[in-house]
């Protein structure tokens, strides 16, 4: 290697380096902002604030997310749930609420909590179609910002979907 391509590779590591420390004091700047939350402290206040969820047609919870030393979310706590959610996570709901996701399903795929994650800190509304190894079942959820550090989640079986196109009249 030439003394260019040398340096070039030294500045690419080095900028990697600087963006990744970057990130990280964004993710504990606004992981510190998450300690003044909005949301509700007892399962009474959370069943009151969702009380229009509990017999909707689909599952739905709110959950909070749980971040490690470095600011990174590592899991979640499932703090309401309607009866649709504990069928489809196949658990019953009193299993489920105010217990952590990792806790019931050990076998967790990280890729949930990456879009949960990026909706609880940057308030994106997302989408998700993917398998869930923990039930056995293609999922679409949309997950959307309730609380600090919190997200909704509506979560459908993809075989329970129907899909119907509009056609213009020729």
């Amino acid at each position: 290697m030439n003394s260019s391509t040398e340096k070039r590779c030294i500045i690419a590591v080095e900028k990697k380096r600087e963006l990744k420390e970057q990130l990280r004091a964004g993710r504990r700047q606004i992981a510190q902002s998450l300690s003044d939350s909005d949301a509700p402290t007892t399962q009474e206040e959370y069943q009151r604030h969702y009380a229009s969820y509990d017999s909707a047609p689909f599952a739905f919870t709110d959950i909070e997310m749980v971040f490690n030393e470095e600011r990174a979310a590592v899991d979640w706590i499932f703090r309401y749930g309607n009866e649709a959610l504990a069928e489809i996570e196949k658990t019953p709901l009193q299993q489920l609420i105010n217990h952590s996701f990792g806790s019931i399903f050990p076998n967790m795929d990280a890729k949930w909590l990456r879009v949960y994650e990026r909706t609880a800190l940057f308030g994106e509304t997302l989408e998700i179609v993917y398998y869930s190894p923990e039930i056995d079942t293609k999922l679409k959820i949309i997950s959307f910002p309730t609380f600090k550090g919190h997200c909704g989640c509506m979560l459908f079986k993809q075989t329970d979907i129907q899909t119907v196109v509009e056609y213009a009249a020729p």
